[in-house]
């Protein structure tokens, strides 16, 4: 049974128990092969890699060691084993931790984790909590993985492990054993669907196959009885056997060779000592020796382990041993006999050596061998161990050599330490003991007591006892040990710590003895004295010598522990470099850079750590410390790790470039290689070819295939790269363990490496014998010696045969592809050679005597050339092609022949022909010559026909008709000719009957004679019309002229005098005029009667020679305007003199009423003048006066029917002279339009006016009198009760004088004479009655229109304003409120709330911007909340509030409630730090004060109060919401109103919204473009809920206009989130009539007008003035769209056009015309459709990009008017403004495309394909039709014009293939239109993408804006 190691893995050796991973890195010999394992088993210590440590030093440093005296190496040597010791204790603590207690330690998943990387080799992760989510998570991992790893878990979750389920966790356990150990179980007989338990099974039985009483059926009941436990241990035992007896054989000829080389050297340093020289060899031999010594303690080892095994040779092996061992005593007794001469070894060391040397090999051999064995041994080792066969003895370096175990310390009056036990299965601990101080305790006294001596010698005994005690304790401190490693020092320590608490004990001993002195008596004193003396002396030396051991092994105990830990740190480096996979299966190189990094990052630090430990180390020497030696020995294990993790690290360096280089090279080969495979199934796809292939096609295959070929050769050098980079590709495949060697290779050292067995320097050329390992490698030295050393260590040098053959396989493969490509362009070029030969044969055959003859003389040798040359060039090219045979060559050979034949043929018979067509040309040329004279006699003929004369013109025509007269003789000249040429044609038809000339002269002179009979009759037509037309403008202009006379007398400026005389004048006048008119008749009639006549001549033009005789319509036109003209003059006359008539009547009927009331009116004012004069004396006068004025009220009551009699005749003789004076100015404008000549006339005053000014006057009076007649009669009857009491008088005149004062002031503000005037000056008196008079005759000087205000008392109505209440005489003053109004408010028709209501936007309304409305929540937010939440910034919040504040009120967009600033910052809307900013604007409403003056922002400006810029700003902000603010009314005014009463002037209006004057200032918060306040609010949204406006914030757009709908969002609902446009949330009731007319108001703007047709009928048009939008009223009425009833409505006002237009849209269904071309372009701002000359003119769009829609739609129908969606004909757009006459010219080609092309000669029907091939319109316009079509719905047949598909169109013919193909291929259309939007080119199918459908006409429109002109800087930015 064999096992595969996992990538990753481990092999057996970790299997071993002790230092295995010590050894992994220290071991020389190390092989990780089962046959070294029980060598690592025995604790055999062997050197350490690298010159790590100093046995591997070269000879001149280990001589210089020597010199010094001592075993300097061996303490170091001993430290570095004992660190590696402790380090796997720890390990070995670790490992037996984890199998304490399987089910606890498995719990938390970390130790699981750690089993499966360290089995599989990956690196999985871990969670580092310590809670039970951790550690379920942490298993979960393990689990996971073993899933991934097709490992089949059943029933196994991971809180089974997590709680300690024992069955589960035993068989997750069993189940990882079976993946990753048992699968990988080989047997032989297995099969392929064996499960790993079945093979198992398998591999045991087979094992187990001979042993009696033993069968392998299962797992279970068979290993019961432990039989096949034993049977498969013994079976493998044998194996086990033969590999050691292996081992043994091997390490036996190392042995041997060894001795050779060392008698070799001896022989040599012999040789040199009998010269005189001095010897060299001494310290190589004494290594050899050493190294020999080692190998036989490994062998008898290994044959005790053979002879327990009872090996069938173990008895030849022992022999063998003994041999070697004879051997090396030999030799040892050699070089002592050699190297003593002159040099004598001390007693001491010779008893050291003696001793070393027995322990070492006596007890070596005596504790382990067999005892059969042992006894010979022991016999023939004896002889060579006395005394005199070492006398000389060996060489202090010699003895230095020796390891502990041959040289142990030796110690007088203690046992010897014997050498370590080297049984199988010692612990690396136990290998050697530790010698400590024996510590005696002192004799009591009292114990020698009780032995019968006398006092004075027991003190005698007691005081030699403490002597002796001293000294053997002084003895031991001299002679104690140190200590070599860590342990030994703290046991050391340990027990000098016991040993100096001993002697400090002691002193009670010291202190008795000190007593018992006074009991010794004479002669015994003296000597005891003595004696206490010297004991004293001694125990203070001993107690000294003890303080300061103690004191060294402190110092030494902390050097050694903090040396051990860096060494412990650099061992782990080292295994970690040395342990790393550098084959070429570990790919992440990039991985091992950063760790590299790392840890030189680390060794920099570490390198401070070290220097430390060094110089604690130099100290201590220094001081000449005890411990001298192992102190040194630490510091060079430490220098010499350094240095090999340092050369460890250079190598890593050189890996890394290495397998950099590797993996690059690996990775562009490949990629060459697929490059180089794909280009050549390129190759052979795209240059396949055969003679059916395509010539232009492969013209540009053999084009291409060149510049593919300067690719292919620039692709050499590339190739050339590869193959030289091949050379310096290092091997990898090598270094996997898994690529087992099958013979040896060459490998480079990159470092130095050093140890017994090998030494191998930087740059040496080793063998790689075994790559078995991963880690290390077998390798042979230059020198010849083999063993393990690290494979970090060494490079496989180049060649890399794999890359090597890689990069010759891409060189082949390249080769192949130009040779392919070779191929390929050969048979393409033999391709277009034959296609050209075999075009030149079908040409030639298709040649005729006809195209000969039409050819030069040299050029038909040149045809013949051409023939010959396309052969000579087709031989060639197909030398070496595949396609053509050499039969082929022939047959066409013969063809060439044949055509040469057949052409000469030709020739011959074309020089027959050219005879004939001599005469034939002769005449043909003479009738032609006729025909051009006769076409250019036509041409000038038509063009005078159509070329209209000059209007009114008689000159001009007189000059037309003599032009034409000559023509006609012309063509009588030709006609004679005609004549001539005929006769002889005749006669060459006669003698040449049989020519193919005659027929052509035959037709060519029919024609001729055809035209000239045309022509010469169209003449004669035409002069005859032209002397018509002549009479019929004679006839016009008299005419006309009769009708300007009687017009101008007309229109002469008459006012109509309310005199009866004058009237008369007027009437006799007109009756003058129209006996005039009825006389001048009879020129009309002969107008008329020409007419006809110049009508027939045109028709029968028209029927003979289809030419319309434009000018007859003109004239006909002008007839019959004349004929209307002179109508409506006789029609005016008649009409005036009706009207006057009624006017003389109404006037007559006025003056009789008017004149005896004012007759009357005047008497009895001066009957009240003289009452007034002659004041009453008493109370009687007064009596009787008074009632004479209540008679004369009476009769004052009587006379309102007259006046109410006298204001009808007034009205009606008003009415009727208004109504002559509009029928006057309306027959004015009239004639004034169509003479053209408009003069500017004086306005008279018109009589109606007068008339109604003088009954006012009368009406005035009249009321004065009954008002003032009223009032007296009161105040007369007032002061007939207080004339008794003259104190009352008194008061009386004091009221009277008030009264007086009052009327004053009321005068004052304007008042007319109406009613409430009046009634506010009730007084009597003649000072009273005075002022009225004075105050009457004021008010009838003054216009009835302009003291409107003055009907209004000031207290009269009262509404409230923005800031305070108004009252309704400001609103009339203000023209906010007019008359009707007030008299509907005075007689209770309306009320103040609804009148209120109606001006609200005047006056209480928020109109300004209140907020934001979010669209992605549909939620509405104040700009200060908006700014707090950081969704705009607070600048652009102050802007807006600003606004808010400048234009009425701060608006609360939550509640749509309105302040002030004080009561918004107060209520917290705005924040404080807004206040004085928000207070500034507020002075825009509350006014300005200048000058106890309260002025307007125009005001303040034009005072400097306020910045200009920034009063524009306000000013735009206020006309956009509503109005102007007057501060003093507190209302606003609109923009006209302002002008007239100063709040504004004209030009700041004018200017308001041009850039150049106010820029726009106003951030839209979308975008943070600035704009103008009204184009903000024509964004916003009304709010339903707070009746206010929101602006949008989002990226929806909801406000933008759309052109695929019909209305935009305008209206929203934040409650509901409803979002509506204005129409149907006016239809839902959510809005009111006012509102809804102003938002829609903002989109579009109706007008009805009314158009005639050609037949006179009407026809009601509503358009958008925006966006150019029409319907027909009367059609849609027809249509059923629009119900009657509505447009009744309308009619009779009850609704509005809006409504009528918003009906009509909501009933439309968008439409979506998939056929449709671009149409046109719509602006985004406007909505307005415009067409593609106005968007070219208006430098929307460029030219170019407007003639390509243009063309698209030509070449699909016709010029698309994009209001209407009407297609037109070129000339028909032309005439319409569609297009111009630039774009006209270069559209009649295309509009060819869709009208049909016709052949020149066979008029047939061509496609776009033919009239390209026939030079009838370009090829590129033929290619853009064709595209437009297809683009648009299909390719267009001319005739049936129905759309068809690409392979419609190939099957009838429209298209070939390769246009279809070009069709259909998107990369190939040409991008030759600018978006508008994005100025990026597009082709025409991205164009139709991005166009949208018009909701009315279904067409695609594109999109464009018109640019914003922005402002410098704004006001609300800008500082205060």
């Amino acid at each position: 049974m064999r096992r595969r190691e996992h990538s990753g893995g481990r092999g057996p050796e970790q299997q071993s128990s002790g230092n295995a991973s010590y050894r992994c890195s220290m071991s020389s010999s190390a092989d990780f092969s089962d046959e070294d394992d029980f060598s690592q088993k025995s604790g055999s210590a062997s050197p350490a890699p690298g010159d790590t440590l100093p046995w591997n030093l070269p000879k001149h440093e280990r001589s210089k060691r020597k010199i010094h005296g001592g075993s300097v190496l061996d303490p170091a040597e001993r430290a570095v084993l004992r660190i590696a010791e402790l380090k796997n204790v720890v390990s070995s603590a670790q490992v037996r931790k984890h199998v304490n207690d399987l089910y606890e330690d498995l719990r938390d998943g970390h130790n699981l984790i750690s089993l499966l990387e360290v089995l599989s080799g990956d690196t999985l992760p871990r969670e580092k909590g310590r809670m039970r989510f951790h550690r379920l998570q942490n298993v979960q991992i393990a689990l996971d993985y073993l899933k991934r790893r097709q490992v089949k878990l059943v029933n196994i979750r991971n809180d089974d492990i997590t709680d300690g389920n024992p069955n589960l966790t035993l068989g997750l356990i069993w189940t990882i054993i079976l993946h990753f150990q048992i699968s990988d179980i080989h047997v032989t007989g297995e099969s392929e669907d064996m499960s790993a338990k079945e093979r198992l099974l398998l591999w045991t039985q087979q094992a187990t196959e001979g042993y009696a009483g033993v069968r392998c059926e299962n797992f279970t009941t068979c290993w019961r009885d432990g039989k096949l436990f034993n049977a498969i241990i013994h079976k493998y035992r044998l194996d086990m056997l033969q590999q050691i007896a292996a081992r043994f054989q091997r390490d036996s000829v190392i042995c041997e060779d060894k001795l050779i080389l060392a008698r070799n050297a001896l022989q040599s340093d012999s040789k040199r000592l009998e010269s005189g020289v001095q010897f060299q060899n001494e310290a190589e031999i004494a290594g050899y020796i050493l190294e020999c010594e080692n190998l036989l303690r490994q062998h008898v080892i290994d044959v005790q382990i053979l002879i327990d095994g009872k090996y069938y040779q173990a008895d030849q092996l022992v022999q063998r041993v003994a041999k070697l061992r004879d051997e090396i005593m030999a030799l040892r007794n050699e070089c002592s006999s050699v190297y003593s001469k002159g040099r004598m070894l001390t007693t001491e060391q010779t008893k050291l050596m003696i001793s070393g040397i027995s322990q070492s090999l006596n007890s070596g051999f005596a504790q382990t061998l067999h005892p059969s064995l042992n006894s010979g041994l022991t016999q023939s080792l004896t002889p060579s161990l006395t005394s005199s066969s070492v006398t000389s003895g060996l060489s202090s370096g010699m003895t230095s050599r020796l390891t502990p175990s041959i040289t142990p310390a030796y110690t007088p009056g203690f046992p010897s330490v014997m050498a370590p036990n080297f049984s199988l299965g010692v612990e690396p601990s136990s290998s050697q003991t530790l010698k400590l101080m024996q510590i005696r305790k002192p004799l009591l006294k009292s114990a020698l007591l009780d032995q019968n001596l006398t006092e004075e010698e027991v003190n005698m005994k007691f005081v030699q006892d403490l002597l002796n005690w001293v000294d053997e304790m002084q003895v031991q401190l001299d002679r104690t040990e140190w200590g070599s490693d860590l342990p030994s020092v703290e046991s050391h320590l340990e027990n000098h710590k016991n040993v100096h608490r001993a002697i400090e004990e002691f002193e009670a001993s010291l202190k008795e003895a000190k007593i018992s002195e006074i009991q010794m008596t004479a002669p015994l004193n003296l000597t005891y004295t003595d004696k206490l003396h010297r004991l004293e002396s001694q125990y203070a030396k001993l107690l000294n010598t003890s303080r300061n051991q103690e004191r060294h092994l402190d110092t030494l105990h902390n050097f050694v522990t903090r040396a051990t830990n860096e060494l412990i740190w650099l061992n782990e480096k080292e295994e970690e470099e040395v342990a790393y996979d550098w084959s070429e299966r570990n790919t992440n190189v990039d991985r091992k850079k950063g760790y590299h990094a790392e840890l030189m990052r680390e060794l920099e630090q570490k390198e401070e750590n070290i220097k430390a430990v060094q110089e604690i180390a130099e100290q201590l020497l220094l001081e000449n410390h005890p411990a001298r030696l192992t102190i040194e020995a630490y510091r060079a294990a430490m220098q010499t790790q350094w240095s090999w993790v340092l050369q460890l690290c250079q190598c890593v360096e050189q890996h890394i470039k290495e397998n950099t280089a590797y993996f690059e090279f690996f990775n562009e080969a490949k990629e060459a290689t697929d490059y180089l495979r794909n280009l050549k199934d390129a190759i052979q796809r795209k240059y396949s070819c055969d003679r059916s292939s395509a010539i232009h096609k492969l013209e540009d295959l053999v084009q291409e295939s060149m510049e593919e070929k300067e690719e292919l050769l620039q692709y050499r050098s590339s190739v050339a790269g590869l193959m030289g980079r091949a050379k310096t590709i290092v091997q990898l495949k090598p270094r996997n363990p898994d690529n087992l060697l099958k013979t040896s290779i060459p490998i480079t050292a990159i470092c130095d490496y050093r140890q017994i067995e090998i030494t191998i320097y930087k740059d040496d050329e080793c063998v790689l014998a075994n790559n078995s390992h991963r880690a290390k490698w077998k390798v042979i030295s230059p020198t010849g010696n083999e063993a393990m050393v690290p494979s970090v260590c060494f490079t496989v040098p180049p060649p890399n045969k794999e890359a090597v053959d890689f990069a010759n396989r891409i060189e082949q493969q390249y080769q192949s592809v130009l040779a392919l490509w070779h191929e390929s362009h050969i048979n393409m070029k033999s391709v277009v050679s034959w296609h050209y030969l075999v075009n030149e044969i079908d040409r030639i055959r298709a040649s005729n005597v006809a195209s000969i003859k039409t050819m030069l003389p040299g050029e038909h040798q040149q045809v013949l050339s051409n023939l010959q040359s396309r052969l000579e060039d087709f031989l060639e090219d197909s030398q070496d092609s595949q396609i053509f045979s050499g039969s082929d060559v022939t047959q066409l050979e013969k063809e060439v022949n044949v055509c040469r034949k057949y052409y000469q043929e030709l020739l011959k018979s074309a020089e027959r022909e050219e005879q004939e067509e001599s005469v034939y040309n002769l005449y043909i040329s003479e009738v032609r010559n006729i025909r051009l004279r006769l076409e250019s006699c036509e041409d000038r003929l038509i063009r005078q026909i159509r070329t209209p004369l000059e209007r009114d013109d008689l000159h001009e025509s007189m000059f037309r008709i003599t032009e034409q007269e000559k023509l006609k003789k012309e063509l009588e000249r030709l006609k004679d000719d005609l004549a001539t040429i005929t006769n002889k044609c005749e006669e060459f038809f006669s003698q040449a009957a049989d020519s193919p000339s005659v027929p052509t002269l035959r037709s060519e002179l029919s024609v001729v004679v055809q035209s000239m009979n045309q022509i010469y009759s169209m003449s004669s037509t035409y002069i005859e019309k032209l002397k018509t037309v002549n009479l019929v403008l004679k006839n016009t202009q008299e005419a006309e002229a009769l009708v300007k006379l009687y017009e101008t007398k007309l229109c002469e400026e008459e006012a109509v005098i309310a005199d009866k005389n004058n009237i008369e004048n007027l009437m006799s006048t007109l009756k003058q005029w129209r006996s005039e008119v009825d006389e001048k008749r009879g020129v009309f009639h002969a107008l008329e009667d020409e007419l006809q006549k110049a009508k027939a001549i045109s028709d029968e033009m028209f029927k003979a020679h289809k030419e319309r005789d434009l000018d007859f319509d003109w004239h006909k036109e002008k007839a019959d305007q004349m004929v209307e003209r002179w109508q409506n003059v006789h029609v005016q006359i008649d009409n005036r003199l009706r009207d006057l008539e009624g006017i003389g009547k109404s006037l007559k009927y006025y003056r009789d009423s008017y004149h005896p009331l004012d007759d009357w009116i005047q008497q009895i004012e001066t009957t009240q003048r003289k009452i007034q004069e002659n004041q009453p004396e008493n109370s009687k006068a007064l009596a009787l006066q008074l009632n004479q004025q209540k008679m004369l009220v009476s009769e004052i009551e009587v006379k309102q029917s007259k006046m109410d009699e006298c204001q009808k005749y007034s009205e009606q003789y008003s009415a009727a002279v208004k109504d002559y004076e509009l029928q006057t100015m309306t027959y004015r404008a009239m004639v004034d339009s169509q003479q053209k000549s408009p003069v500017k006339r004086r306005r008279m005053q018109s009589s109606a006016d007068l008339i109604i000014q003088e009954f006012m006057d009368l009406r005035t009076r009249y009321t004065a009198l009954v008002t003032l007649m009223t009032q007296y009669i009161k105040f007369a009857g007032d002061s007939l009760k207080r004339l008794e009491e003259e104190e009352i008088a008194k008061n009386k005149q004091c009221g009277m004088h008030t009264e007086v004062t009052s009327l004053t002031q009321e005068k004052k503000l304007g008042s007319n004479a109406g009613g409430w005037m009046l009634e506010g000056s009730r007084a009597s008196g003649g000072l009273k009655g005075e002022f009225l008079k004075k105050s009457m005759g004021l008010e009838t000087s003054q216009s009835f229109d302009l003291n409107q205000a003055c009907s209004v008392r000031e207290d009269e109505f009262q509404f409230q304003g923005l800031r305070h209440s108004v009252t309704g005489r400001q609103l009339v003053e203000a023209k906010l409120l007019d008359l009707k109004t007030v008299e509907q408010l005075r007689r209770g028709l309306k009320t103040v709330e609804d009148v209120q209501k109606s001006l609200s936007r005047f006056l209480t309304k928020a109109t300004s911007i209140a907020g934001l409305y979010l669209e992605s929540t549909k939620e509405k937010m104040s700009f200060a909340s908006a700014a707090q939440k950081i969704i705009i910034d607070k600048m652009m919040a102050l802007a807006f509030l600003e606004a808010q504040a400048a234009t009425g009120f701060i608006i609360d967009p939550i509640s749509g409630q309105t302040y002030c600033v004080e009561d918004a910052v107060l209520r917290g809307i705005v924040d404080p730090e807004f206040r004085n900013r928000l207070l500034e604007a507020e002075k825009a409403v509350l006014g300005y004060t200048h000058s106890s003056k309260t002025l307007s922002v125009f005001q303040a400006m034009e005072n400097r109060m306020l910045d200009r810029k920034k009063g524009k700003h306000i000013l735009e902000a206020q006309i956009a919401s509503g109005g102007v603010i007057d501060p003093v009314r507190g209302i606003r005014v609109p923009p006209e109103t302002a002008v007239q009463q100063g709040l504004l002037n004209n030009a700041i209006l004018q200017f308001l919204h041009e850039p150049s004057s106010n820029t726009r200032v106003f951030p839209n918060p979308n975008n943070k473009q600035a704009l103008y306040y009204a184009e903000l609010l024509q964004m916003c949204v009304f709010d339903v809920d707070c009746q206010c406006f929101l602006l949008p914030f989002g990226e929806r757009d909801i406000s933008s206009l759309n052109v695929e709908k019909t209305h935009k969002i305008s209206v929203v609902d934040t409650k509901t989130g409803a979002e509506l446009t204005a129409h149907e949330a006016f239809q839902r009731n959510l809005i009111d009539k006012s509102i809804y007319l102003e938002l829609s108001g903002q989109q579009y703007q109706w007008k009805e007008a009314t158009f005639f047709d050609s037949y006179g009928h009407p026809s009601h048009m509503l358009t958008d003035i925006k966006t150019g939008l029409q319907f027909n009223i009367s059609e849609a009425v027809e249509q059923g769209t629009l119900d009657k009833a509505l447009v009744q409505k309308y009619q009779e006002g009850l609704t509005t056009l809006t409504e009528l237009a918003d009906f009509l849209l909501s009933k439309i269904v968008p439409k979506k015309d998939l056929h449709s071309p671009i149409a046109g372009y719509w602006l985004t701002a406007s909505g307005q459709r415009i067409s593609l000359l106005k968007a070219s003119r208006r430098n929307l769009i460029d030219r170019i990009t407007a003639l390509r829609c243009l063309e698209a739609q030509v070449s699909t129908g016709g010029i698309i008017d994009p209001l209407t969606g009407k297609k037109y004909r070129v000339a028909e757009a032309l005439h319409r403004g569609l297009v111009d006459e630039g774009f006209a010219q270069q559209l009649r080609q295309c509009e060819l495309v869709i009208t049909g092309i016709s052949h020149p000669v066979t008029n047939k029907t061509m496609s776009v394909v033919e009239a390209v091939n026939a030079n009838i319109i370009s090829k590129e316009m033929g290619m853009r039709c064709l595209e437009f079509q297809y683009l648009t719905g299909g390719l267009i047949e001319p005739q049936a014009h129905s759309r068809l598909s690409v392979e419609e169109a190939l099957q009838v013919g429209i298209i070939d293939v390769l246009i279809a193909t070009r069709l259909k291929d998107q990369k190939s259309y040409v991008r030759n239109i600018i978006c508008p939007q994005t100025k990026r080119k597009l082709t025409y199918k991205e164009a139709l993408e991005k166009a949208d459908f018009d909701f009315h006409t279904g067409l695609k429109l594109m999109e464009v804006s018109e640019p914003l002109m922005t402002g410098i800087s704004s006001l609300y930015y800008s500082s205060q």
